[in-house]
């Protein structure tokens, strides 16, 4: 599941083709995305590790976080919510698939300082 979340996402940022906007415009896509979460209907109240329509969901919208101002936590929380995953549900999964890139940002950045 993660494999396929993050695997979208590093695709996305090794081709680098997302366009530059605004930082404004990340903003309000974040603002909109979360706004639209309280209208999201609680379907699922277990997680479902076949389910791979939601990781290609999460990971394509993980990708368009690349864009300045897109928060990737708050866009994967709303996408886990519009599938149906209550809001903990939601949570867990944004920052388990948010972690192996931490982990990737923080390597990255001490080969990078010495």
């Amino acid at each position: 599941f993660g494999l396929i979340a993050d695997g979208i996402t590093v695709f996305v940022w090794y081709l680098d083709f997302l366009p530059t906007t605004p930082l404004l415009f990340g903003f309000m896509i974040t603002a909109l995305l979360l706004y639209l979460t309280r209208y999201a209907k609680v379907v699922k109240d277990r997680y479902v590790v076949s389910d791979y329509r939601y990781a290609v969901a999460l990971g394509i919208m993980q990708s368009l976080s690349f864009l300045p101002g897109v928060s990737r936590f708050g866009s994967t929380y709303a996408v886990g919510r519009f599938c149906g995953y209550s809001g903990d549900i939601s949570f867990a999964t944004s920052f388990l698939i948010q972690f192996p890139l931490l982990i990737a940002a923080f390597f990255k950045g001490i080969v990078t300082v010495r």
